[in-house]
């Protein structure tokens, strides 16, 4: 009774605070934002769009008047079965507004005789957008920079995801395991290599079951996927070439393991010859990697880890080489644009802008590259090796696409597959695995991931990759060409050279330089109109067009395709996918200028901007404000934070 007596007070002086700091129609906005509708739509214009296929402005008095009748049984009433109770739920909105005189009785009766066609949402529980994996990353980024209140106020998202690439990861995912007939799970991670903008990312199969996103959760041990990455500290440091010749056999320099721990090839068998590096590369010789590794210095491949983009624990053991330490498949990805950029670390990023419900920007996020100070010899030998791993090694079933790079990865008992690979356009990085789950449907504890028998990377998840950067690599090769116009063209390709590799400019030479100026790798040649690929996606939209629906999605808004200029989009925040915006366009492809004298900066204690503040104490407000308002103010002006407000006891 007392813990009662204690809410009500509580919630009597919150809302005496409300009321001196909003206006009642102010004070109804936030409420219709905010509550729920059904079908996981939170706020008015998230349920318009859900229920109606129609923004909340264009929704008829008919139309209005049933959603507003839905949040007293929200499950209730909108359930197709409740139909008849749903509809005399809104005769009773309709007569209530005649009574308060907002609407004449020849209103009330034309809205009654109205038909609704209520769009069925999909049966897919909490899921009732496009690219969940996508959405619920962003929500937990938005989180982070601006509190847990930022997905309630209405805060319109723009993304860096294609919907086009984004369908076909998802679909070709899928496909990929449906058909290997021994794993049941999977993820893609796919980047933009010129700007670290996230293209595509699927966190697993069935968000419905599980929203754990293995791409940006998932630990996995790679396999030797994460040889490139001691091969190039190897090679930076000077420890060795492609041409420097080690024995194959289980012998470890200096025996440093302690536990009489030998390394072992995928066949079971050594050779006990002496080949180079770049055979090692190739073929995905274990004893040479382990070697390698030792004569480089753990802690100096944990080093290169770490600039190239690993957070996760490593530890400094012989087998480290051979990707026994876990790895996020997001921070491999990261890891393999440094060899596609010449050097640089894309950062990945999924949000291109946010602003608030009246349009104005409240941040832009700009592409993201650091230098890791790898060298461009060291980048052009790697780039040679990765190439020849897709053409004569262990990833030839990814070979069909166009200026293919890769490595394929597969653990002990092939309990995990890997494919990572990039072409001079976008990096894309396939996991795929066989879930061991219990009769509730949660993993296994004891062992959450099941032996896959004879499946490999390059034979389960080099396809899977192939398949989707067939389609990819073209919609991001348009998208690229759109931004750049007028741009070099590039020459027509040779299909017979693309396929053997024979435009490759390492095969032509033995050690060659990077093509471009600025270290990145020569682009894809761009496939002739009347060759695209059966099935291809194909983007209509020009440069500088608005961008339209590709068609309906009868649970949610579709993700936008991205256009040259931002788009007004719907709030993600309010249950509806963000739409998708295209990287800026590199500054090397603008056209000159003319130059001209500078024009004087203004000063930016000047610029004005939008700021939360505390209604009590209208101090810059923080995560544990009760109430929160917005002011325009000149930077300046800002005020400091609250310090009236503090977090609860374990929290802060």
């Amino acid at each position: 009774r007392r813990k009662l007596i204690r809410r009500k007070i509580a919630e009597a002086m919150l809302a005496v605070r409300i009321e001196q700091a909003f206006s009642k129609d102010e004070i109804l906005e936030l409420y219709l934002n905010r509550i729920y509708y059904g079908n996981g739509a939170y706020g008015a214009e998230a349920a318009a769009e859900l229920y109606f296929h129609k923004p909340a402005k264009d929704l008829t008095l008919g139309e209005a008047a049933w959603l507003a009748g839905l949040p007293q049984r929200p499950a209730f009433y909108s359930a197709p079965a409740h139909r008849d109770q749903s509809l005399r739920r809104r005769e009773t909105v309709l007569q209530r507004m005649v009574d308060t005189g907002k609407i004449t009785p020849e209103e009330r009766d034309a809205a009654k005789d109205e038909p609704l066609r209520i769009f069925k949402p999909k049966p897919t529980g909490s899921q009732i957008y496009a690219a969940p994996y996508v959405v619920n990353y962003v929500v937990s980024q938005l989180v982070k920079s601006y509190g847990p209140d930022a997905i309630y106020n209405g805060m319109k998202v723009y993304t860096t995801v294609d919907p086009q690439i984004q369908k076909t990861a998802e679909q070709t995912l899928a496909d990929g395991v449906n058909r290997s007939g021994v794993a049941n799970q999977g993820a893609l991670i796919c980047i933009d290599n010129r700007t670290g903008f996230i293209r595509a990312m699927v966190g697993g199969l069935n968000y419905q079951r599980d929203q754990f996103n293995a791409v940006t959760q998932g630990i996995r041990q790679p396999g030797s996927c994460f040889k490139p990455i001691v091969y190039t500290a190897a090679i930076d440091t000077g420890k060795v070439t492609l041409d420097t010749r080690y024995r194959d056999d289980p012998s470890i320099p200096g025996e440093h393991t302690g536990n009489k721990w030998h390394p072992k090839n995928y066949s079971g068998r050594y050779s006990y010859r002496r080949i180079t590096v770049l055979d090692a590369i190739k073929h995905s010789i274990n004893t040479v990697a382990v070697k390698v590794a030792m004569d480089t210095g753990l802690r100096t491949v944990i080093d290169y880890a770490r600039r190239m983009g690993i957070t996760t624990p490593l530890a400094p053991y012989a087998p480290l080489a051979l990707g026994a330490s876990g790895v996020k498949p997001i921070e491999l990805c990261e890891a393999y644009t440094v060899f596609a950029t010449g050097g640089k670390r894309a950062t990945p990023q999924c949000i291109k802008q946010t602003s608030t419900y009246a349009g104005d920007v409240v941040d832009e996020w700009e592409p993201d590259l650091k230098d890791t100070g790898i060298r461009p010899d060291t980048i052009t030998a790697m780039n040679e090796a990765l190439r020849e791993v897709v053409l004569h090694g262990t990833g030839t079933m990814a070979a069909d696409v166009p200026n293919a790079h890769g490595k394929t990865g597969t653990t002990s008992d092939s309990r995990d597959a890997w494919f990572a690979g990039y072409t001079p356009e976008l990096t894309t990085v396939v996991w795929v695995a066989h879930e061991n789950r219990t009769r509730n449907g949660h993993l296994n504890p004891k062992e959450p991931y099941l032996p896959m028998p004879g499946a490999t990377g390059g034979h389960l998840c080099a396809p899977i990759w192939r398949d989707f950067m067939l389609k990819a690599v073209p919609i991001q090769m348009k998208a690229n060409q759109a931004l750049t116009e007028p741009a070099r063209s590039s020459p027509a390709p040779q299909p017979a050279a693309h396929r053997e590799g024979l435009n490759a400019p390492h095969l032509q030479q033995p050690r060659p330089a990077p093509a471009e100026p600025n270290g990145l790798m020569p682009p894809t040649p761009q496939p002739p109109s009347d060759t695209t690929a059966p099935g291809t996606p194909t983007d209509q939209q020009g440069a500088g067009t608005a961008a339209t629906p590709a068609g309906p999605i009868h649970s949610t808004p579709p993700i936008m395709p991205a256009p040259a200029l931002p788009v007004r989009g719907t709030s993600s925040t309010s249950g509806v996918l963000p739409r998708a915006t295209q990287p800026a366009p590199s500054r090397a492809a603008e056209p000159m200028a003319r130059p001209a004298l500078p024009a004087p900066k203004p000063d930016p204690g000047d610029e004005i901007v939008t700021v939360r503040l505390c209604a009590d104490t209208m101090k810059r407000a923080t995560p544990w404000c009760p109430v929160t308002i917005e002011r325009r103010m000149k930077r300046k002006d800002i005020p400091g934070r609250c310090k009236l407000h503090k977090p609860p006891p374990g929290e802060g």
